[in-house]
């Protein structure tokens, strides 16, 4: 379906609704092209606005249909429009008197709805800030990445090599143009003030172009700065300029220091870009295509750009196909088995695991919210069975079902609004904490959370619709009240119109719901409950970390450096360790294939993987870990000048290609067939180390824990990991290490300096936030549904006073009028939980790929979830029902 056409399945509703033959068409012709309008003016949501626009109409000739006294709106008098307002404004006003002379219900009944609309509110501004809204450039839906896949061999990544590259972008045809880019940290120095760490991105000279952002000043980075050898340029963010330079006019064109290199700024970008992730820095890569040789271990990229008009998705997947099959036929040494992916750019750092959380948690949301109408819907019903003569006596005189009605709808429409401020004000508070939870956790610059137009527009529809719902049943039973009856029966005036079934269903509904939502949450708890106990094979107790980067250093100068640094930390008293690492434990690692030495491979598809980690001597005496076999690196081996190339391996390792035993002073080797890296001897075994990272910090453990750990002088990075093990517990020790690293190097900054123990905790934020609001939903619903039905079941009580009174009078016993009142209720708990946890289940099922170390079908969640409910249940139902057993029956005779 276009962007440019309304939803099919509003327009659908609205032709069953409007009147049919010229006027209906004339009125869909019209919204149709406002629709277009909407569009094309670049409103956000067209399709949400549009809907909210049609569900207006589908009420108002709905509650037409029912208004048979009424002449059609087409021909209606002039003024019947105004007159319709200024009677429901009547309504209101009524309603807000029933609210003056039921404090307590009519307040409790807001806030209960404002729950709701807060709730969903808040849910609905961080996924509107975060993935709605989309990335904020021209035409969002256009700009794609490319993935690179051979999964033969389990092997996947957003990164492709820059020969694959090159090659996509000569032959892709449905791209308009393609770049690539590569993110990294860049130190940025300058005469003035000290060094800073800044997260850059190398890109290609067009990237910026295709991102389609043009530069607040100066210019765009340009193809002809990408070639080699061209001078030094560099665009800085919008917060640089600003914090570093003081928003300085003549910035354009001055030199600064970017990673040691003279560097001319050529341009500002506007306030918020930060185009792909998190990005300070845009400096040129230096791309020749012509140099391009296709090897192993060549240069990873993440390869984006944009479609050309009219071309869709799934007809850019299957020209890649096409192309990766050429690619794989022409060049079968580095391309057997690769196949390519295309999704849109903003899905590269929005999984959809993540994605399809959002919508699980917006849909809770809405479950809240509906279980507060419902509430709200059953107050009502309670309010309108005492008033059923007066509403039988306005019927005889003249009153049309669709008068009736509407009072109801003033009186819910008076608390949703009530509601609705309330739930504003909750809004607020739960923006500001998830801004606060998410304040040190590196997140696409787009992602945002704040309560803006469209949010307060959702808001306002949450607001109408919780109206609807809580005031269309009451309304719908009070108008159908059989007058003659109701006013025949005078020792039933206020008890004619039947809340029981109705009122029953509803909290049947809000049982049900409540139990999805809680089972949801369940399954989520467990999951952030096993992320918080997993075992990671070593200690992350006092031990300092920081991130460095070293450029232009060769690995001799590299050595120095670190040489230098241990000596200078060896002073300060609380020090024990001090090592370095490409990968802190527990926080990700590289992917490499790897021979072993003896074991044949029909083809590199058929060679190992395994995790990657470069680290120094006392690496693993830092974290508390000891080699099972063998020994440890020695201070020498891991300097780059080192001769004798060694290697460390993991027991999962070693149980995999030495099951017999015996892998000290056997060989692997780096890299795939054709590799020329030396063979390396295992000189240990070490335990099995957590991998970690990815999305919520699990990396890939679960399908594989194989690790190897190269000494540091064989990796060619210029960022490392700084460890530092601590003597005991010093929390403070990270200014201690900030002027350590300066006193070595006063030019060169740190960054990221945290406690292990802390990264790792943060590096998990993902199954909390998920965890802690799907248990906070799951306890709102059923806090709610548990009011609901100790209302129903208190007024269905009250309403049965008489009939206890004669029972007891008669011989009845308290205990088996006790008995009766809980079984009632806890019928319709029954009926909650046979609906809700199945329903539960289904969720759950949808959020398996976030699930960690639970099953969707937990006998444990259900358990305990069924278990609270049927408590919770019981004693709503306990204290109507002692209130049942301690009728007197002479007084109740009396009255």
């Amino acid at each position: 379906m276009s962007s440019h056409s309304p939803p099919r399945w509003v327009d659908r509703i609205l032709r069953r609704m409007l009147p049919g033959g010229v006027l209906g068409e004339t009125i869909l012709g019209d919204l149709h092209q406002e629709h277009r309008e909407y569009v094309e003016a670049g409103r956000p949501l067209p399709g949400a606005w549009y809907a909210m626009v049609s569900l207006g109409l589908v009420f108002r000739y709905a509650l037409e249909r029912i208004r048979p006294s009424a002449p059609p709106i087409n021909q209606a008098e002039e003024g019947d429009g105004f007159r319709g307002f200024r009677d429901f404004g009547h309504d209101m006003r009524l309603g807000l008197r029933l609210f003056r002379s039921t404090p307590v219900l009519s307040c409790a009944a807001a806030l209960v709805i404002g729950l709701g609309i807060g709730l969903t509110t808040q849910v609905f501004s961080v996924m509107q800030g975060g993935m709605l809204s989309g990335l904020p450039v021209p035409n969002p839906e256009t700009l794609f990445y490319i993935d690179w896949n051979r999964l033969e061999s389990g092997r996947q990544s957003d990164e492709s090599p820059v020969y694959d590259f090159a090659s996509i972008r000569e032959s892709f045809g449905s791209a308009e143009t393609m770049a690539a880019f590569t993110t990294v940290t860049a130190n940025l120095s300058d005469e003035e003030g000290v060094p800073e760490r800044y997260y850059a991105a190398w890109v290609t000279g067009n990237a910026l172009d295709v991102a389609g952002v043009p530069p607040l000043m100066g210019r765009s980075l340009r193809p002809d700065d990408d070639r080699p050898g061209a001078p030094a340029v560099t665009v800085l963010s919008h917060r640089v300029w600003r914090d570093r330079y003081g928003e300085a006019a003549n910035l354009i064109g001055s030199s600064i220091r970017v990673n040691g290199t003279p560097t001319t700024v050529v341009g500002v970008m506007p306030e918020g870009y930060r185009f792909p992730f998190d990005e300070d820095l845009w400096i040129p890569l230096g791309f020749d295509p012509a140099g391009v040789v296709r090897q192993d271990g060549a240069e990873r990229m993440q390869v984006f750009g944009r479609l050309k008009a009219g071309v869709t998705f799934e007809a850019a997947r299957a020209e890649l196909d096409r192309v990766s099959a050429v690619l794989a036929s022409d060049f079968p040494h580095t391309n057997e088995g690769v196949t390519f992916g295309i999704d849109r750019f903003d899905h590269l750092h929005l999984p959809a695991e993540v994605r399809a959380a959002m919508w699980i948690m917006l849909l809770a949301t809405l479950g809240v919210l509906a279980v507060a109408c419902a509430n709200v819907a059953n107050l009502l019903l309670a309010r309108a069975s005492l008033r059923t003569r007066e509403v039988a006596l306005r019927s005889a005189l003249g009153a049309s079902r669709f008068r009736i009605a509407r009072q109801y709808l003033g009186e819910s429409a008076v608390l949703a609004i009530l509601g609705g401020g309330v739930g504003l004000v909750l809004s607020l508070w739960g923006i500001r904490a998830y801004q606060q939870f998410t304040a040190g956790i590196v997140k696409p610059f787009w992602m945002d959370a704040e309560l803006n137009t469209v949010a307060l527009l959702y808001a306002g529809f949450a607001t109408v619709m919780a109206a609807l719902l809580a005031g269309l049943v009451p309304g719908i039973q009070a108008s159908g009240l059989n007058v003659g009856e109701t006013l025949k029966d005078r020792s039933r005036g206020s008890t004619g119109l039947r809340i029981g079934k109705t009122g029953s269903l509803l909290v049947s509904g809000e049982i049900a719901i409540s139990c999805a939502l809680l089972v949801t949450a369940g399954l989520m708890v467990r999951s952030m409950v096993n992320v918080g106990t997993i075992d990671l094979g070593f200690s992350a107790e006092n031990v300092a970390t920081a991130q460095v980067t070293i450029p232009n250093a060769d690995p001799t100068e590299r050595d120095l450096f670190f040489d230098r640094l241990s000596e200078r930390l060896a002073e300060e008293p609380s020090v024990a360790t001090v090592a370095y690492a490409t990968h802190l434990p527990g926080l990700g690692a590289m992917n490499g294939v790897l021979s072993v030495e003896g074991v044949s491979y029909a083809s590199d598809l058929d060679r190992p993987q395994a995790y990657i980690v470069g680290v120094s001597d006392q690496f693993f005496e830092t974290v508390g870990v000891e080699p099972v076999e063998g020994r440890d690196f020695h201070s020498l081996e891991v300097r780059a000048d080192h001769e004798d190339p060694v290697v460390l391996v993991s027991t999962s390792f070693a149980d995999l290609h030495f099951p017999g035993g015996g892998a000290v002073g056997q060989r692997i080797r780096m890299g795939a067939g054709d590799s020329e890296n030396p063979w390396r001897t295992v000189i240990g075994v070490v335990p099995d180390l957590h991998v970690g990272g990815g999305v919520g910090g699990l990396g890939d453990d679960r399908k594989t824990r194989e690790r190897i750990y190269l000494p540091t002088g064989a990796m060619d990075r210029a960022s490392f990991a700084i460890m530092v093990g601590l003597a005991g517990s010093d929390r403070g020790f990270l200014s201690a290490l900030r002027r350590a690293v300066a006193d070595v190097d006063p030019d060169l900054p740190i960054y990221d300096t945290t406690m292990l123990d802390v990264a790792l905790y943060e590096a998990t934020w993902f199954f909390r936030l998920f965890g802690a609001s799907f248990l906070m939903f799951g306890v709102a619903a059923l806090f709610i549904a548990a009011v609901g039905l100790y209302g129903v079941m208190a007024f269905s009580v009250r309403q049965r006073r008489k009939e206890i009174g004669i029972r007891k009078a008669i011989g009845a016993e308290p205990r088996s009028l006790l008995a009766n009142v809980v079984a009632k209720g806890m019928t319709q708990v029954g009926i909650g939980l046979a609906i809700g946890a199945p329903v539960g289940g289904a969720l759950g099922w949808s959020l398996q790929g976030i699930l960690f170390g639970v099953d969707a079908l937990d006998p444990v969640v259900y358990t305990s979830i069924i278990g609270v409910l049927a408590v919770t249940g019981a004693l709503a139902c306990l204290v109507p029902a002692r209130a049942a057993a301690a009728v007197d029956p002479i007084e109740t005779m009396k009255a």
